[in-house]
């Protein structure tokens, strides 16, 4: 009896435990955070999205923030970004578990901090990416403490600074940073490269007849095929934009890895989530 009811307590501390919000790699998520707003430059608070500001940008990317509602508006230092409700698929041919994911980017140096919560058949799965200062990594743990991915260096610190020049659809500040610069292909497409602690990542954004982006294509990340990173064509499609707190904002994101078979892998989907430029 005693053995039992031992068993039942374990059990039913297992359970709570496992219940519980947070973990040590969130505690360390929320502590990189802390120390991009400490380590950046936020000082320009009085900056402001003015004609004479955007007049170095390529015209399709004036007219995007033209058309976003940006122009005469404080140039942001920050974004948080919230996808409360999104798909995400571990594998491909894998059924979507629902996430959600947050993010953290910074505008003077180019940090970008995001993280994943989940659970596989109610055990928690967290997942941390980031890159500080120009070095990237990203780690893995089920269960809140068994590490099950780790990965850094240079294709990955590569792939988190082109995640945030895609991101910079949201932040549009980064555009206007000496760290990107630009090539007009035409109308409807803009190549952008951003640089930092000697390297360099670029895509290709590409908009529709009204100025909206509805596209951004790279092929500076690299695909795990569970025995090598391989450089793959990766994707994120911007829909249906929507004015939400003053701003016009694609209320539907897809983002895909394009596969050697010509098929696309879309690991991530979301069509609701919330964007904040407030101080911390």
């Amino acid at each position: 009896m005693t053995i039992f009811i031992v068993f039942t307590l374990i059990v039913i501390m297992s359970v709570v435990y496992l219940s519980l919000p947070g973990s040590g790699l969130y505690r360390q998520y929320h502590d990189e955070v802390n120390r991009s707003f400490h380590e950046t430059d936020r000082s320009q608070t009085d900056a402001v999205f003015s004609h004479d500001a955007i007049e170095q940008l390529p015209e399709p990317i004036r007219n995007y923030i033209a058309y976003c509602g940006y122009l005469d508006t404080p140039v942001m230092d920050h974004m948080y970004a919230d996808f409360t409700e999104a798909d995400f698929v571990i594998s491909p041919g894998d059924s979507p578990i629902k996430i959600r994911y947050e993010q953290y980017n910074f505008v003077t140096r180019p940090d970008r901090h995001a993280f994943i919560h989940a659970k596989m058949y109610g055990i928690p799965l967290s997942g941390k990416d980031s890159v500080i200062d120009g070095e990237g990594s990203m780690t893995i743990k089920l269960a809140k403490h068994f590490t099950v991915g780790y990965t850094e260096g240079d294709e990955m610190s590569q792939a988190q600074l082109v995640t945030a020049l895609a991101d910079a659809i949201l932040m549009p500040s980064l555009f206007l940073q000496d760290y990107v610069t630009w090539e007009l292909i035409d109308k409807t497409h803009v190549k952008a490269t951003l640089t930092w602690g000697g390297v360099s990542a670029s895509g290709v954004y590409t908009l529709n007849e009204v100025g909206e982006i509805i596209r951004f294509d790279t092929d500076d990340r690299y695909y795990d095929t569970g025995s090598e990173m391989v450089p793959r064509t990766w994707t994120i499609e911007y829909n249906d934009y929507q004015e939400k707190d003053g701003f016009r904002r694609p209320s539907s994101v897809r983002v895909f890895w394009h596969m050697d078979d010509r098929s696309e892998y879309t690991y991530f989907e979301s069509h609701d989530y919330n964007v904040s430029f407030a101080a911390q």
